[in-house]
C-alpha cells in the first residue's frame, strides 16, 4: 500500500468527527484526472497511456488535466504521489495552482505537470504507474487514483535511455535506442 492509502486507512480505523473529511477538509470535492483533447476534458481510465514529455529547459514531465467538482475557487492545492512497483519508483509532488478554468460545477486545471527528472527514464518508460492525486479547494478535499502506462513516443526524450529486448523483455515497440 502507498503512504497516502495507509494514512487514509489509519484515519478511517480511528474514526472522524461527524461531518468532517479524514484529510482535514470540512467538505469533499469530486476529483478526476485526465487530459485535454482540444478544449475538452477526457478522464483517464486505468491502463490509458501517458506520454513522457521534454520541456523547453530539459525537464522531463508527465502532463495531466485535473477536474475538481465542488466550490468555485481561485486556487487549489494539488498533491500527487506516483508509484511504479516494478522499478521501485516513488515520487511525491505538491503545488498550488491558480491557472484554473471555471466550470458550472467547479474548476478545471488544464495543465498539471508532474516532473519526473529525478527518475531515470529506464525506470519509468514502459511501466504502469499508479497515480494518486489529492486536491484541497476552499477547505474541501477530494482525491482520485488512476493507473497509467508511461510511454515515450518521442524515442529520444533522454539520449541515455536504451530499452531493448535483451535488457527489458517488456520494452515497447521492440526497443528503442537514442543516439
Amino acid at each position: 500500500m502507498t503512504r497516502p492509502t495507509l494514512a487514509l486507512l489509519a484515519l478511517a480505523l480511528t474514526g472522524c468527527p461527524e461531518g468532517t473529511d479524514p484529510d482535514g477538509g470540512s467538505c469533499t470535492v469530486e476529483v478526476a484526472v485526465g487530459e485535454l483533447e482540444g478544449r475538452s476534458f477526457v478522464e483517464l481510465a486505468d491502463g490509458d497511456p501517458v506520454e513522457m514529455l521534454l520541456g523547453f529547459q530539459g525537464f522531463r514531465m508527465l502532463r495531466f488535466a485535473v477536474r475538481s467538482r465542488g466550490p468555485a475557487v481561485d486556487e487549489i492545492e494539488v498533491g500527487s504521489f506516483l508509484t511504479i512497483v516494478e522499478s521501485g519508483v516513488e515520487l511525491d509532488q505538491r503545488s498550488r495552482e491558480r491557472d484554473l478554468a471555471p466550470l458550472p460545477d467547479g474548476v478545471l486545471l488544464q495543465e498539471y505537470l508532474l516532473f519526473v527528472n529525478d527518475i531515470p527514464p529506464a525506470q519509468i518508460v514502459g511501466y504502469d504507474a499508479d497515480l494518486e492525486m489529492t486536491v484541497h479547494a476552499a477547505g474541501c478535499v477530494g482525491g482520485a487514483r488512476v493507473q497509467v502506462a508511461v510511454r515515450d513516443d518521442d524515442p529520444c526524450v533522454d539520449h541515455g535511455i536504451v530499452l531493448d529486448a535483451a535488457t527489458r523483455p517488456d520494452a515497447p515497440d521492440g526497443g528503442v535506442v537514442c543516439e
